[in-house]
């Protein structure tokens, strides 16, 4: 049985399940419970705002506590913009009684499907201040405005 929580203050979702949940009642009544804890990563929720100018597509994303070497921007497809990230934190306590090493690591991952008129081989990024921008210029997408005619219709 699985167990979904809700972290009000992180405002990601950690998944909790023993490997072997029919056999708790077996250890002291689930005594030993803690030791068999899994948890896989967490999804951070991360906002990336997308504006569109007349000269580009600009995608904004606020990384707080991210570096440049934790995110990646990359082209899939041809025309689908990924920026991801994973942030990983150590936290080590060596005493007299033992040593203690906690790892919390943390996810976000968000696709952007491009329109025609983004040029995928100019596209920039750069993070400042915790902020990540990604740009990605607009090449000129000529409409047909042709003229128009008349069609005869023939029937009865």
């Amino acid at each position: 049985m699985s167990q979904i929580s809700r972290s009000r203050f992180a405002g990601a979702v950690g998944y909790h399940h023993p490997p072997f949940p029919l056999s708790d009642d077996t250890w002291n009544g689930g005594q030993f419970q803690h030791v068999y804890q899994f948890s896989p990563p967490m999804m951070i929720p991360t906002r990336i705002d997308w504006h569109d100018t007349p000269e580009c597509h600009v995608f904004k994303a606020d990384l707080s506590g991210f570096h440049k070497h934790d995110v990646k921007v990359e082209i899939e497809d041809g025309r689908v913009l990924c920026i991801s990230g994973e942030k990983k934190i150590e936290k080590e306590e060596r005493t007299d009684e033992g040593h203690r090493l906690e790892v919390a690591v943390g996810k976000f991952s968000r696709r952007f499907q491009l329109p025609e008129n983004a040029m995928v081989d100019r596209i920039t990024a750069h993070i400042a201040n915790s902020t990540l921008t990604v740009t990605v210029p607009k090449k000129d997408i000529k409409k047909h405005h042709g003229h128009s005619r008349s069609i005869k219709i023939t029937g009865v």
